[in-house]
């Protein structure tokens, strides 16, 4: 048995290689959440998971935690919101990359804290 891990556009390059790959029942694959977001967010997609792909079983589920380096003087929701609309355009942040489920739960958090600048426009 050979693991190749495949990073990179949402997971969309692993799956696509489930997808090409010979369909002799040898190759089986692990995919997160962004599986079912991606069909949203890019239209050109060369396969569709729903019928290129066998679903088996689900794993396990996803849970968010919303960190800060030590540098930054908040030390919760509230402070880091308060924050973030006194310095505006200073804070950013990172995520798995544009169009995944850690960056949709990051623009949905920057909507829902009333926020007017975007640290990552897309």
């Amino acid at each position: 048995m050979a693991v190749e891990n495949l990073p990179g556009a949402g997971g969309i390059r692993g799956i696509q290689e489930i997808v090409d790959a010979p369909k002799d029942g040898n190759t089986i694959g692990l995919t997160g959440n962004n599986i079912a977001v991606n069909p949203s967010m890019y239209k050109d997609l060369s396969y569709d998971a729903l019928k290129d792909l066998t679903w088996i079983s689900l794993v396990g589920t996803d849970t968010f935690v919303l960190v800060t380096g030590p540098s930054v003087p908040a030390k919760n929701v509230k402070e880091l919101i308060a924050l973030a609309k006194s310095q505006p355009g200073k804070l950013n942040y990172a995520s798995s990359g544009n169009g995944t489920v850690l960056h949709l739960a990051a623009e949905l958090f920057y909507q829902r804290s009333g926020r007017k600048d975007n640290p990552c426009p897309v």
